[in-house]
């Protein structure tokens, strides 16, 4: 599998690849980290109230929580990614 792949892609593909993925791991990490900062300060009053633990604020509610957020802002990333390097000719009105 490994010489396949060295067969087709030259080293500015893997550099492109490399970066590309970086910039997109970046990215949701920095979405991520904000989405938790907003909903903590929105449900901060919940936890206090009903004394939970910050065991299971993490392991119970954000493990779910982060996850399923970044799927969605996983989508709405590559999609956005995909409608702004649309061929002229796929674009063009007739």
């Amino acid at each position: 599998m490994k010489s396949l792949l060295n067969r087709y892609l030259k080293v500015i593909d893997w550099y492109i690849i490399k970066k590309y993925l970086g910039t997109f791991g970046f990215t949701l990490a920095i979405f991520s980290v904000v989405m938790v900062v907003f909903d903590i300060s929105e449900h901060l009053d919940n936890f206090l109230k009903k004394q939970t633990t910050l065991h299971d604020i993490a392991f119970q509610y954000y493990a779910g929580f982060i996850p399923f957020y970044l799927i969605i802002y996983r989508l709405l990333l590559t999609s956005w990614r995909l409608s702004c390097s649309r061929p002229k000719w796929l674009t063009k009105r007739r």
